[in-house]
């Protein structure tokens, strides 16, 4: 096998693959990655079993051949080498030589039919537009629960339709739940958990790419492409929440704020939050907000905020950082606070919606 291709070009992709190579892989193979030389183009593989992702980039191939490489390897080669032409050579044992320019490597293989084989993706059944996905993960993949022991909780649930999407995460303190209307396929009915650490993956790509990533389901997996970099994850076999239950269905006291002004005064208010709950109290009265802080170690914090409401009295308390996270992505200059009464959930939406509902639940917490 010999092929000769871009720095620059194969860097992009290596990129991509390191974030579904095991950093610390039981099985050997794991901690590689697969590549195939064809007519005109490498095809780079990586899998740690639950997630794969399948991408290209273009090359001059004077001899096809496949070789499993180990990927950190690789890659830090690859970073390293200057923007020019990388030659690849492979000899006898499976050993590869790399050249560019000055720069010699010889780096050692392993065999392709020691590489595990990837589910293969049937045909695409939806399209996305890769800008809207951006924002809906941006918007639900933080509140994902990360190695709860309610494994269906370790991701986001998605459920697509022909024509509405939704996309719901929750750690069991907060819920974000994300719908968009659309035209997405015919005859759907799509309804997966996908893992975590797949999502993060699908942003990653959804961040570079242009024009709409596909969707696709079967019973064991869910597919995403988007054009040469295609992706398989295992869905996660466990019931969801019924999280329509927590909902807020009475929440009647609403409330308007600036989100920059909210989120800096958040900010200061938290530098003395409790290190242990991150707890801030939110005081509600007509025309204004007041957060405030209490560490019993090192002393108390205070600011006043204007609001648009006008109601009775109400004061509960919140995890700082489960609001900032909130602020953060909600892609708005005013949001809305939602609330029945001080003991029950409440609900932050932003008000310019931008055509992607956005609903994020939160549990107040006692301080």
């Amino acid at each position: 096998m010999q092929f000769v291709t871009d720095q620059r070009t194969l860097l992009k992709e290596l990129n991509f693959l390191q974030g579904v190579i095991e950093k610390r892989a039981t099985i050997p193979v794991l901690g590689h990655l697969l590549i195939e030389a064809e007519s005109n183009r490498l095809r780079l593989q990586a899998t740690d079993l639950d997630l794969s992702l399948t991408t290209a980039c273009e090359a001059a191939v004077a001899g096809k051949g496949s070789l499993c490489v180990p990927a950190k390897k690789l890659h830090e080669i690859v970073k390293s080498l200057p923007p020019a032409k990388v030659i690849f050579k492979v000899e006898e044992n499976c050993v590869l030589h790399l050249t560019c320019e000055r720069a010699r490597f010889k780096l050692n293989g392993i065999g392709r039919d020691q590489f595990p084989d990837v589910p293969t993706a049937p045909a695409m059944a939806a399209q996305l537009p890769a800008a809207q996905l951006r924002q809906i993960i941006a918007r639900t993949l933080f509140a994902a629960a990360d190695q709860d022991s309610r494994y269906s909780i370790n991701g986001v649930k998605l459920e697509l339709a022909d024509s509405h999407l939704r996309m719901v995460a929750t750690d069991g303190h907060r819920l974000s739940l994300v719908e968009v209307n659309g035209v997405f396929g015919k005859e759907l009915a799509i309804d997966a958990i996908i893992p975590r650490k797949a999502v993060g993956e699908l942003a990653r790509i959804a961040i570079d790419a242009d024009g709409e990533i596909g969707f696709a389901v079967t019973e064991n997996h869910v597919f995403f492409e988007a054009g040469q970099r295609r992706m398989a994850a295992r869905r996660l076999a466990q019931n969801f929440p019924n999280y329509e239950l927590v909902l807020p269905k009475e929440n009647t006291r609403h409330l308007e704020l600036d989100t920059n002004e909210t989120a800096a005064a958040l900010r200061r208010v938290a530098l003395m939050a409790d290190n242990r709950t991150h707890g801030i109290s939110l005081g509600i009265k007509t025309g204004q907000l007041t957060l405030s802080s209490q560490a019993s170690d090192a002393g108390e914090a205070g600011e006043m905020l204007e609001a648009g409401y006008d109601g009775e009295e109400v004061n509960t308390a919140c995890s700082a950082t489960y609001l900032q996270d909130f602020l953060s992505v909600a892609g708005s200059d005013r949001v809305r606070l939602e609330l029945k009464d001080a003991n029950t959930q409440f609900c932050l939406r932003p008000v310019e919606a931008g055509g992607i509902n956005f609903t994020y639940v939160l549990m107040p917490i006692r301080m």
